[in-house]
C-alpha cells in the first residue's frame, strides 16, 4: 500500500498520522500505535478530518465522521510510503518541487504532435 501520512504532532491526544487513498480508503495510526484502514471513507471526509472542523480537533471530527458504523480492518505492520507534517495538507500541488520539475521539463520539450506548442 502506499498511501502518504500526515503526521499530526501534538495536535491530537489520541491520532497520531493520518492518511488516505482512493484505493486503500482512510488510514489512521493512533498514539497507541495500533493502525485502522477505514475502507468506505471518501476523500471528502478526510478532507473534513484534516481541516478539523468540529471544536478544531483531529480525534472530534472522526469520532463524529467515522467511528460509528464503518467498516474497519487492524492493519498489520503498515508504514505509510511518505509522512509529511500535517501542515503541509491541502498545499497545492504546483506549489512542490517535483511538479515544478516535471512541469519545467514539460515546457521546455516541444511535442511535434502538439498544436498548441510554443
Amino acid at each position: 500500500m502506499h498511501v502518504i501520512g500526515y503526521d499530526v504532532g501534538n495536535s491530537s491526544s489520541n491520532i497520531d498520522a493520518l492518511g488516505w487513498d482512493g484505493k486503500i480508503g482512510l488510514v489512521v495510526v493512533f498514539k497507541n500505535g495500533d493502525r485502522y484502514r477505514y475502507e468506505s471513507i471518501p476523500k471528502s471526509i478526510f478532507d473534513r478530518i484534516m481541516r478539523r472542523e468540529i471544536d478544531n480537533s483531529y480525534g472530534k471530527t472522526f469520532n463524529a465522521l467515522c467511528k460509528s458504523g464503518q467498516k474497519w480492518t487492524k492493519l498489520k505492520g503498515f508504514v505509510f510510503s511518505k509522512v509529511l507534517p500535517a501542515s503541509a495538507y491541502g498545499q497545492h500541488i504546483a506549489s512542490s518541487p517535483e511538479f515544478q520539475s516535471v512541469l519545467n521539463t514539460w515546457i521546455s520539450t516541444p511535442s511535434p504532435n502538439c498544436p498548441y506548442a510554443w
